[in-house]
């Protein structure tokens, strides 16, 4: 079964750089012929990884200790449950998961979409996401690596994981995470064929709002499971891992406001497209945090080497749409600008910028052991005290907007608008 595994994952890996070429050469030529193609290494791709994750969870059950990844997660006394929710507790296995995650969102993409031409760009974004996570397990972080030695009995899963919320907390987050992808593909896809159609922006507001209630409910699993953990800190402890979660989580919010005034009053148009970008960094960079062992977290797992892949995927993908949305930047003119804050769609706007706002101190509070490292060559962290003092004036802003905005009455626009 080992082998099984490990070919399919790395047949995945073939399959998504023919797929890669394919959409390429398709879009160069204009040759249907070759999207085709690479729609079917795509799905050939998905379902492989489908084959190979199915494979590591055969070994998990059947506690096939000459794996490393089995013998370091299960061990003979743990439960049937907790030694499923294996696949997802260590590095290896979760960056095999999140694959897993990704091609079955695909495969529903192609099952749902009318294949347009802003579908097939996405589907090549998506598939981008896709081989980076499929390299990074096949190369850095291989689940299906053999032990040296035969042994009789595993380390188990570690005692902190082995609570229900386990089965529930990690899947959802990894939902909400990944849902993220697909906003951020035909973002990206919308500014290449400069289009303004209804059907992409309706996929983004759809694929938005459901991966940030996925996210929302991982985040709140995530706070009960800490709550009846000792050492945790409770619901909520500014927690680097934590507040990973709630960067995109902020950003995510603040983007699915504004984008009700957009799809309105077709405003907002260059800060919708940037929050996109935005909440889907951070989801990368949450998930750098989470499995490089970069900041000391009670939740992250141990340091690893697939740092540099990370940062060189966060510094592409910026660069890519920077680049973009410079060059695009004309063509995103909104129509109007709000001339009075005190309406509605001021408000929403308004409260975008205090998410941000948030998001930002959040972000300084969370890498600030990074950059004093950087600054003074020691680390130091501001502890939770910064986080309580900080944040909760932007939140009681936050609820009294809230509060005043059925009151307030509709806008007036006059002029451009970012």
């Amino acid at each position: 079964m080992r082998e099984l595994g490990l070919s399919s994952l790395f047949f995945s890996f073939i399959f998504g750089i023919l797929s890669f070429i394919f959409y390429i050469y398709g879009f160069y030529k204009k040759d249907r012929r070759f999207l085709i193609s690479a729609k079917r290494s795509l799905i050939s791709e998905v379902l492989l990884i489908i084959i190979s994750s199915i494979s590591l969870i055969y070994l998990l059950l059947t506690k096939d200790y000459e794996i490393e990844y089995v013998a370091s997660y299960v061990n003979n006394t743990l439960s049937l449950l907790y030694t499923f929710s294996a696949f997802w507790a260590g590095l290896e296995g979760s960056l095999l998961f999140w694959s897993l995650v990704q091609g079955i969102f695909l495969l529903f993409l192609f099952y749902k979409n009318k294949n347009t031409e802003i579908d097939n760009y996405s589907y090549f974004f998506l598939n981008s996401i896709l081989l980076f996570f499929i390299t990074l397990t096949l190369f850095f972080a291989n689940p299906f690596k053999k032990l040296p030695f035969k042994i009789s009995d595993g380390n188990g899963l570690n005692p902190l994981l082995q609570n229900f919320w386990m089965l529930i907390h990690p899947p959802f987050l990894y939902l909400g995470y990944i849902g993220f992808s697909i906003p951020f593909a035909y973002t990206l896809s919308f500014l290449i064929l400069k289009s303004d159609d209804e059907y992409s922006r309706e996929r983004i507001r759809k694929w938005s709002l459901f991966s940030w209630l996925l996210l929302s409910i991982g985040i709140f699993t995530g706070g009960k499971w800490a709550y009846v953990e000792l050492g945790w800190g409770g619901y909520w402890g500014w927690d680097p891992v934590e507040n990973a979660s709630f960067l995109p989580w902020l950003t995510g919010a603040a983007f699915l406001h504004t984008q009700i005034i957009e799809k309105r009053e077709k405003i907002f148009k260059r800060w919708n497209i940037f929050l996109i970008f935005l909440t889907f960094s951070l989801v990368i960079l949450g998930t750098y945090i989470t499995r490089s062992g970069i900041i000391s977290s009670v939740h992250a797992f141990s340091e690893s080497k697939i740092s540099p892949p990370f940062i060189i995927f966060l510094i592409i993908i910026s660069v890519f749409f920077f680049y973009l949305f410079i060059t695009r930047y004309k063509l995103l003119k909104s129509e109007s600008k709000i001339e009075d804050p005190l309406t509605k769609e001021g408000n929403f706007y308004l409260l975008s910028i205090i998410l941000i706002i948030i998001t930002i101190i959040i972000f300084i509070g969370t890498f600030y052991p990074l950059l004093s490292e950087i600054i003074t060559g020691e680390k130091m962290s501001l502890g939770i005290q910064f986080f309580n003092t900080a944040t909760p004036p932007f939140f009681v802003l936050i609820l009294f907007l809230l509060s005043i905005c059925p009151h307030l009455g509709k806008r007036k626009f006059i002029l451009k608008d970012f």
